[in-house]
């Protein structure tokens, strides 16, 4: 009887198989513990948001206490994420990192990017899980309120991560990067260099 039809063996491939496939479902969410980070981060009204409100009173068109109960709406509005990652965009923009030779290619090593770059899934759905964290999925992008892109997290190392984020004020105005960050043992996330694609 050979070793591959041994119950016993078979039984030790299956296990085998279902700790890999768990393993690696527990460490494709675990990458995702950066989204709700970057979201609360960036959602808290910044510069761009404060500068308008400050014309808007210079030029009497509200009052310094719309002023402040525009911020303190803001701070309580729900944080709005795209529910469907965004991994063909993120897949384009790290090619042309790799063709080009750019920033993010030097940083992380053309051969270990150009395996990055082939890995990309199609676009897919976010965890809900991510509900958990007070983020709300959204399926279409809002008109006016501030929402978020994400590609799935791309493992570039043991528990080193790129993600693409794309954050939207408003039509023409928000950040476009690439994040790379690790998780240690303790699941703590340390943000290890920023990309900025471009910012308006």
């Amino acid at each position: 009887m050979s070793s591959i039809n041994n119950p016993l063996y078979i039984s030790y491939l299956l296990f085998l198989f279902i700790v890999f496939t768990v393993k690696g479902q527990e460490t494709a969410y675990n990458g995702y513990q950066i989204v709700p980070e970057v979201i609360t981060r960036d959602t808290v009204p910044d510069e761009y948001v404060k500068h308008v409100l400050h014309n808007l009173i210079i030029s009497g068109k509200i009052t310094k206490e719309d002023s402040i109960n525009q911020l303190l709406k803001l701070k309580r509005e729900p944080l709005l994420l795209i529910s469907k990652a965004t991994n063909k965009y993120a897949q384009e923009k790290l090619a042309k990192q790799y063709l080009d030779t750019e920033e993010i290619a030097e940083y992380i090593g053309r051969d270990l990017l150009l395996e990055i770059v082939e890995k990309i899934g199609p676009d897919q759905n976010h965890p809900k899980k991510l509900c958990e964290k007070g983020i709300t999925l959204i399926a279409e992008k809002p008109k006016i309120r501030p929402h978020h892109y994400f590609s799935s997290p791309l493992e570039i190392q043991n528990n080193r991560f790129i993600i693409y984020h794309f954050k939207s004020l408003g039509r023409g105005v928000g950040r476009s990067e690439f994040i790379v960050y690790c998780i240690d043992q303790n699941e703590n996330i340390e943000i290890e260099k920023t990309f900025v694609l471009w910012e308006h």
